[in-house]
């Protein structure tokens, strides 16, 4: 299955179709397609028990954080990779949405980066279009954040209550503005 094909968008992604089914391709599109609906229908508006602890280092900075100094809030988790366009994409509209807002809600974009110069490329991308106001970035270089909370592909939103228990899981690329609205009523 061509690693590209999980981050098309839900609402687009015509010329990457367009694209595979010029090479003939098409077989690998529909099972991704049926697996990341099915997956969807299952996950979307699913509530559980709150994830376990979560202790990860800072992506800028050495202090490491947990989970639980978001405890009170309404909390978005975003797992995302540089190497994905539309995770970027979402940062930077979040980011837009998020500086004129009086913040309710925690943000935790989780990063997950392979060795020394991902975590670098990371690191870099996240500082030169920054600042976030009000999101907190988190390195996952082992990936066991992103198996906790069974995360296939990215970009993959998790809404947790005040409680930080799991509200809602919102997988791929979505607007910005409709997170934002999920976190609100939760």
């Amino acid at each position: 299955m061509p690693y590209w094909v999980l981050y098309l968008p839900p609402w687009g992604g015509r010329k990457e179709v367009t694209e595979l089914k010029r090479r003939g391709n098409v077989a690998p599109l529909a099972l991704s397609f049926s697996a990341a609906f099915l997956v969807g229908l299952v996950l979307v508006g699913v509530t559980w028990g709150a994830p376990r602890d979560l202790r990860l280092p800072s992506l800028i900075g050495a202090q490491e954080v947990s989970l639980e100094a978001f405890a009170g809030r309404p909390t978005l988790l975003i797992f995302w990779t540089v190497r994905c366009p539309y995770c970027k994409k979402e940062l930077l509209e979040l980011k837009e949405l998020l500086s004129s807002r009086d913040l309710s809600f925690n943000v935790v974009a989780i990063a997950y980066a392979r060795g020394e110069s991902e975590v670098e490329e990371t690191r870099k991308w996240v500082e030169g279009n920054g600042p976030f106001r009000g999101v907190e970035f988190l390195l996952d270089s082992d990936g066991k954040a992103f198996a906790q909370h069974d995360v296939r592909f990215v970009p993959h939103n998790v809404v947790l209550g005040p409680d930080l228990q799991v509200r809602k899981v919102i997988p791929g690329a979505v607007p910005p503005s409709l997170l934002i609205e999920e976190i609100e009523g939760s």
